[in-house]
């Protein structure tokens, strides 16, 4: 799903993209479908932090608080 990096935590899942935005995965239809389910997903939200002057997408799952659930919503995705 192009994640560099998931983490649970709080019944929480964050899932961290490849901080290049310039990466071509950003025009795949993976990172676009992506996008589109994000919205259609309740506890489901995307931010953006910036860090050495780099902006890094995240996405924000609420409520998981098992490795099953964590998995389901990321075959949601």
């Amino acid at each position: 799903l192009g994640f560099r990096k998931i983490v649970l935590k709080n019944k929480k899942m964050l899932c961290y993209f490849i901080s290049d935005q310039n990466n071509q995965f950003f025009k795949q239809k993976t990172f676009i479908r992506i996008m589109q389910n994000i919205s259609k997903i309740n506890g489901c939200k995307i931010k953006e932090f910036e860090k050495n002057g780099l902006k890094n997408l995240y996405v924000i799952l609420d409520k998981i608080d098992s490795i099953e659930k964590a998995l389901n919503s990321l075959n949601r995705l």
